[in-house]
């Protein structure tokens, strides 16, 4: 895929996600995704976005900046929510790459977080 394809993928997966849209996932994620250095299937890393969803109903990401080339797209963005469990507001600041692979995401390394 080109460059901005691969962009564009990223904040759009990124803005469905915020309208809690899951089938996103189902569109974008591949079946099996190198997450941190360790595979998962597609149900996995699906129940990890809902377990973060469901610790932080009004969890939201604003991207901050995006770049891409023709196999990868990395963003750095701010998360904002609240803890479900004891309604704390939280909010941080990540960067993450993504492997993009006919269209899907394939893996995905957060290279930087901070805050919380």
């Amino acid at each position: 895929m080109a460059a901005a394809d691969n962009e564009s993928l990223i904040r759009r997966y990124v803005d469905e996600l915020n309208q809690r849209n899951l089938d996103i996932l189902d569109e974008l994620v591949a079946e099996e995704v190198d997450f941190e250095d360790r595979v998962v299937t597609h149900a996995e890393y699906r129940a990890m976005i809902v377990g973060r969803i469901a610790a932080m109903p009004d969890y939201h990401v604003t991207i901050d900046h995006a770049g891409a080339d023709e196999i990868t797209a990395s963003i750095r963005w701010t998360y904002r929510g609240t803890l479900a469990a004891n309604a704390a507001p939280i909010e941080g600041h990540a960067a993450t790459a993504y492997t993009i692979t006919d269209g899907r995401i394939t893996a995905v390394r957060d290279v930087a977080v901070r805050g919380g």
